[in-house]
């Protein structure tokens, strides 16, 4: 289907669709003129719009696309009013559901009383309601009220349109801002990346440039420093980054949005006032963005206030616990060793207590001990695991669905995860605007902690009663998650947090070898034994292109031996690729549609979903009961001309919790046969294949194929290459940057920043430096002669931005170093252009 625009004028016939939450709809227009003869005399047109009104004219510009049951519709990217609403039209919209006490009656009136005129002459003459019979001053008040909302919703979203905004992004705006939305987008257009997550500068530059702003504009400035922090964050997990890294990408992305060549000095300067400003948060040198630093901030907060409570019984009451947990051995026919019950008893008298360890080191029988000896001693009767925790005062939570389910099934006690227990969704704005009451509980155990991203982890310490046990359970050395931070490390690296390492194994069931080589993974040793074929384990040597093959073969015999796609994990660290996930969906889906045959399908963009078809989740939707990183079956797919909303519709079976998604909500849907590792992260499958290749080279990192093997439950193949098995051994990830170890380590957390905010101890950083005020020497397109990303600026080298008592370097510093070493040259200590007076711009023809 062609990609390019068309544009219909029509009027709106019927309505088939509407959300109100999105404002989402699926409309039927009367075609009056159209720019493609494939639309004659009526069009299906999908999009986001405010009130649709029949009897008046629009333009609609979109795509056309084409749906396997309906055939060519239109998916609007933007529409306008063109003509004046009728007489009929009217009527019927005054006398709709939006406004309540208006009747046909009244409508009539009300559209007499309007002479002709547009109905927003009433926003300035109210008064001409006056006197309508049964239509009371206070019906009148709510009346125009509510008409101003709806045509500020109208006339929002259509002007939006005109700056370029996507539908879906101008709801977002619309529900950010309301009425105020275009005055706040005209007055300053950068605003946008600070309030609207998806907007990053280039787009605010195309307002920005309509509404004449010039390109060094500060406002410009600190919108491209907050950008690119904000992406850097969020794409690599650190929660600081270094000022010079910043200035440096920053100076790059203006320049190729713009054609305008911007100087270090003038970054610098807006650095200082994002900083001086909250826009960012400025540390010595380095740099966040506010509602990371103040997400770890509230977590340091909140456990140093913790850790101050007193212990929950003295040493004098410690004989009594211990009584109870010897009774909760007897009752539940459990044997805890010495280590085991000195690691309960401890757990149970600390307000925070830390537990890590590998596969088979017991941590489930530690939460188990945790939770049965605090409900014994306090006489609290424990629900089953079908039942609900919400009247208990002990709650098992985890981070994911998956990982829920598994600590439910494990414990034999009921779990949910943190946002079902918060009660809330996975909205962008949750992160900065989520405010939680008080939970009602005493004791809570959190499970797969290095999954808890540091925003998941301030949002549950907020809601949690400081007199409130925590008892945060995990596994360094997996993963760490999948959002900003790497909280749970950095609790662990803090010692005046108890905590304990679980090191002996306890669980290696029928002589298993999968957590022995768990192990030895995670200290980094490779021996043959890594690719010798085991009862329980075994290595495929394949390369690249053969593994699609190699792994669609094994999965038609592990089938065939009485397995399921549900019991088998295929997992890859990269979608990308002919071994890549992607790919290797299809390849599973084709063998599947192949095994049941002759099964419903339907058609979505460039592929299919097909009954039976393993799907994941990935978007926490709470009101249905599913989560980020829950895996289902597709079970039914009812066509749109025999469901009640007039969409296709999948039926999906997400372990007992069946559900039915509309077509608009299947982009939260993906195929599962094959997922990600970060994806798999708290779940365990009886069964694992796991392709590496060389060309997953970056990924191929320690802590990912151990993360990756200790989802096996009972077997793992491996397929691959088998350099690419132990590049990944012995490569250690780099670890993640962040504030929230300084801010643990300090005594009054709320401190930290007045004390370390160097770059703000004057109005402005300067910027000092030889060249000062002086053009760089790049190319007259405004775009640099060299690398991209210049970490090292050989002509504006010196400069730096000096705080009362730091310099950040921006540049490179000319000083006398000695001899020149290899460490230097690796660390950009020496100027890689040493002793090369031009650059390769001087070598070029100027232009003009």
């Amino acid at each position: 289907m062609s990609t390019e625009e068309v544009t219909i004028v029509g009027q709106v016939v019927a309505v088939f669709y509407e959300n109100p939450q999105n404002f989402y709809k699926v409309v039927l227009v009367g075609i009056e003129s159209s720019t493609d003869d494939r639309f004659e005399d009526e069009v299906v047109v999908t999009g986001i719009f405010g009130q649709l009104h029949q009897d008046t004219t629009y333009e609609f510009t979109g795509i056309p696309m084409t749906h396997p049951k309906y055939g060519l519709q239109l998916k609007i990217s933007r529409y306008q009013q063109k003509t004046p609403m009728g007489d009929s039209a009217l009527i019927s919209y005054f006398s709709s559901d939006e406004f309540v006490g208006v009747g046909e009656k009244i409508a009539t009136k009300i559209v007499d009383a309007l002479e002709g005129d547009d109905f927003t002459i009433l926003f300035d003459e109210p008064e001409r309601l006056k006197g309508i019979k049964g239509f009371s001053n206070k019906k009148q008040k709510d009346f125009i009220a509510q008409l101003k909302a709806n045509r500020g919703v109208d006339n929002v979203i259509i002007a939006l349109n005109r700056y370029g905004f996507s539908q879906t992004l101008s709801q977002k705006i619309w529900q950010k801002w309301q009425t105020d939305a275009i005055k706040r987008v005209e007055t300053d257009p950068y605003d946008l990346i600070y309030e609207i997550e998806g907007v990053g500068l280039k787009r605010c530059d195309v307002i920005a440039q309509q509404l004449d702003f010039e390109p060094n504009d500060d406002r410009r400035l600190m919108a491209g420093l907050y950008d690119v922090t904000q992406s850097y964050c969020y794409q690599s997990g650190n929660t600081r980054i270094p000022i010079k890294m910043v200035i440096d990408k920053t100076q790059s992305l203006l320049e190729s949005s713009w054609r305008y060549m911007i100087q270090l000095e003038e970054l610098a300067d807006a650095m200082g006032t994002a900083g001086h400003t909250g826009k960012l948060i400025v540390i010595e040198d380095e740099v966040s963005i506010p509602n990371l630093y103040f997400a770890e901030l509230g977590v340091a907060n909140s456990l140093k206030k913790r850790l101050k409570e007193p212990d929950i019984f003295s040493t004098d009451d410690r004989a009594e616990w211990e009584e109870t947990l010897a009774s909760v051995e007897l009752t539940e026919q459990l044997t805890y060793d010495s280590h085991q019950e000195k690691v309960i008893i401890r757990a149970l008298q600390k307000p925070v207590f830390l537990v890590t360890g590998g596969p088979g080191t017991g941590k489930t029988t530690i939460i188990n001990g945790i939770a049965k000896t605090y409900a014994a001693y306090h006489d609290i009767s424990l629900p089953s695991k079908t039942e609900l925790f919400d009247d208990c005062d002990i709650k098992l939570v985890a981070p994911t669905g998956r990982a829920a389910k598994r600590m439910q099934e494990s414990t034999n006690l009921p779990a949910t995860t943190i946002h079902r227990l918060l009660g809330l969704g996975i909205g962008e704005g949750d992160r900065e605007a989520f405010i939680s009451e008080k939970l009602d509980a005493k004791l809570v155990i959190v499970d797969e902690m290095s999954m808890v991203d540091v925003w998941l982890m301030n949002w549950l310490l907020q809601a949690l009663p400081t007199s409130c046990q925590l008892v945060l359970v995990g596994d360094q050395d997996q993963l760490p998650s999948v959002g900003p931070g790497k909280v749970f490390a950095d609790l662990l690296s803090d010692g005046d947090i108890p905590q304990v390492a679980l090191t002996k194994i306890y669980r290696q069931d029928n002589g298993s070898t999968i957590i022995p080589l768990a192990h030895d993974v995670k200290n980094g040793i490779v021996t043959e034994a890594l690719f010798k074929n085991e009862v329980d384990r075994s290595f495929i040597p394949c390369s690249a292109y053969q593994v699609p093959t190699v792994v669609t073969q094994i999965m038609g015999k592990i089938l065939n031996h009485g397995y399921t796609f549900q019991d088998v994990q295929v997992l890859a660290p990269m979608y990308r690729g002919i071994a890549g996930i992607t790919h290797l969906n299809t390849v599973l889906q084709e063998l599947n549609q192949k095994i049941l045959k002759h099964r419903r399908s339907v058609k979505y963009f460039d592929s299919a979903f097909w009954v039976g078809d393993k799907v994941l989740q990935l978007v926490n939707n709470p009101e249905l009961g599913i989560y980020n990183g829950d895996i289902g079956e597709i079970t039914a797919i009812d066509l749109a001309d025999t469901t009640e909303s007039k969409q296709d519709e999948l039926t999906v079976l997400f372990d007992q919790t069946e559900v039915v998604l509309r077509r608009t909500d299947w982009q939260s849907l993906t195929l599962a046969y094959c997922c990600s590792i970060h994806k798999a992260q708290g779940s365990e499958f009886e069964l694992v294949i796991l392709p590496l290749v060389g060309a997953f080279k970056r990924m191929l990192q320690r802590h990912l194929l151990y993360t990756a093997i200790t989802r096996s439950k009972q077997k793992l193949i491996m397929v691959g290459e088998r350099n690419a098995f132990e590049e990944a051994v012995m490569t250690i990830g780099t670890e993640r940057r962040t504030f929230l170890r300084d801010l643990l380590g300090v005594e009054e957390p709320d401190t930290f920043l007045s004390e370390h905010q160097d770059l703000l101890t004057n109005d402005k950083p300067e910027v000092n430096g030889s060249n000062k005020g002086q053009e760089s020497d790049r190319t007259s397109d405004g775009q640099e002669s060299h690398d991209a990303h210049r970490l090292v600026d050989t002509e504006n080298k010196g400069s730096s931005v000096t705080g009362a008592q730091s310099t950040v370097s921006v540049g490179v510093e000319t000083q006398n170093m000695g001899p020149l070493t290899e460490e230097m040259i690796r660390s950009n200590t020496v100027d890689p252009m040493i002793g090369v007076l031009k650059q390769p711009s001087d070598f070029m023809t100027q232009e003009g």
